[in-house]
């Protein structure tokens, strides 16, 4: 039983470590689905959704990066950034706030308490960026 225990919190641990990391891609994912939407409804069929959204999100992620390795001046890496970032955070607490609903936070805990914990999975998926410094 103790091993079971031992596994199933390595399994969750590993769950939000794969959640995080993607919420890094959180921007170049909402350029794919936002660019292969339209162009289904324009009438390209599911394929060809698929091929425009992921060219559009790969593009998306490609320019940035681009961007961050490129130039020199503060503010245009800072902006870049921060793009990254905002829908980023927005993921990071909307996962803290679905697991905390999961994991029955909501039984021991104000509202407040639990929008606060969520606010910290914001923060911490704000650093996760970091990763992108070019050496």
């Amino acid at each position: 039983m103790m091993l079971g225990v031992v596994f199933g919190l390595l399994g969750i641990g590993m769950l939000i470590t794969f959640m995080f990391k993607m919420a890094v891609l959180a921007l170049p994912q909402f350029v794919a689905v936002t660019t292969g939407r339209a162009a289904y409804e324009m009438g390209t069929g599911a394929l060809g959704a698929i091929v425009v959204g992921f060219i559009a999100g790969a593009a998306a992620l490609g320019v940035g990066q681009a961007v961050l390795t490129m130039t020199c001046s503060t503010v245009i890496r800072i902006s870049v950034v921060l793009a990254f970032t905002a829908p980023a955070a927005f993921a990071g607490y909307h996962v803290v706030l679905g697991l905390s609903h999961i994991g029955g936070a909501q039984g021991c805990g104000s509202r407040s308490s639990r929008h606060r914990l969520d606010c910290y999975g914001r923060c911490f998926d704000l650093v996760l960026p970091s990763r992108w410094r070019p050496s």
